[in-house]
């Protein structure tokens, strides 16, 4: 099948689609540094850069829309402004081009928060218009546990047009092995410190996150650590004899080495994300974790774009 890769990034839908057998035929992406990054790993710019100037009529037929629309008006670390917010309204972007183009499948991308904002009104809203333009509507919320060695729970939808009834996708995770994981123990002191901070093994405290999610205390979450004999486990980060994710809810990723917290190289946050190594090299340190923060977790698009092309 063909596609066109919407609000594209660094191009996570690019190469999960890619692996699964589709083709690209056009993509969007307005931020610079993850242009760079797109042309070095896919050899030209995306066709396009501001999603509110596309015009539908001049983009070639695809038969699947891939949009990993702006998270930040949903995430549980913002305001959560939902629509209110310029990027939120990026939504409809998706829906003007998919009106015209009526493509067979929209497959789409955001943060678990988006299920809850604004009392459940803002998802409502998104099903209901999606249904007054003739799209079936599936979705779930994955966790990246079940594929890599991080836990990241994000909204996958997937929109089928027309009245021809098609096997349902989801669940995804139905049938998949879990990561052989250890207990995740919880470390909490007094009602003055962080409950979001976790330990595999009940050591001693490590240090509590700055603003943002509840309360202010968004805290460090620990994956526990994956036998490295498990035939799921493609992408792991390796420390000393144990598997290891240490990761917060931003795009800010610690990893925990003995009692100690370091800074995840970028490379190894790639490797979280399912990107090939040093996928990123080129722009600022910086500008590396930020984009492979925002980026989607390339082995579940892979697996949803082999799903899609059996429907």
């Amino acid at each position: 099948m063909k596609y066109y890769d919407l609000f594209c990034g660094i191009g996570g839908f690019h190469l999960g689609m890619q692996k699964a057998g589709h083709e690209c035929v056009g993509s969007c992406e307005i931020d610079n540094d993850a242009r760079e990054i797109y042309k070095k790993n896919y050899g030209n710019y995306p066709t396009e850069s501001d999603s509110t100037k596309i015009d539908p009529g001049k983009l070639k037929d695809f038969d699947v829309l891939c949009a990993g629309f702006p998270c930040q008006p949903f995430s549980l670390c913002g305001e959560r402004k939902g629509f209110i917010d310029k990027r939120g309204n990026r939504f409809f972007d998706i829906v003007r081009i998919a009106r015209e183009k009526k493509p067979k499948f929209l497959l789409m991308e955001n943060v678990k928060g988006l299920l809850y904002n604004n009392g459940g009104r803002t998802f409502s809203q998104i099903l209901t218009t999606l249904s007054d333009m003739g799209y079936s509507t599936e979705w779930e919320c994955i966790d990246g546990s079940a594929f890599l060695a991080q836990h990241r729970e994000r909204v996958f939808i997937i929109a089928h047009y027309g009245k021809e009834c098609t096997r349902p996708i989801f669940p995804l995770q139905k049938n998949r092995d879990k990561c052989a994981q250890t207990q995740i123990k919880q470390i909490k002191k007094s009602i003055d410190d962080s409950y979001r901070i976790y330990s595999t093994d009940g050591i001693a405290r490590t240090l509590s996150a700055t603003a943002g999610g509840m309360g202010a205390k968004t805290g460090l979450y620990a994956m526990a650590y994956v036998s490295n004999t498990n035939s799921n486990m493609k992408n792991r980060v390796q420390i000393r004899d144990k598997t290891w994710a240490l990761t917060n809810s931003s795009n800010d990723f610690s990893i925990l080495q003995g009692k100690r917290l370091r800074r995840l190289m970028p490379i190894e946050c790639e490797r979280l994300m399912g990107f090939p190594d040093n996928f990123t090299e080129g722009v600022s340190e910086t500008a590396r974790y930020r984009l492979i923060g925002n980026a989607v977790m390339v082995p579940i698009i892979e697996e949803l774009g082999k799903q899609i092309g059996r429907t």
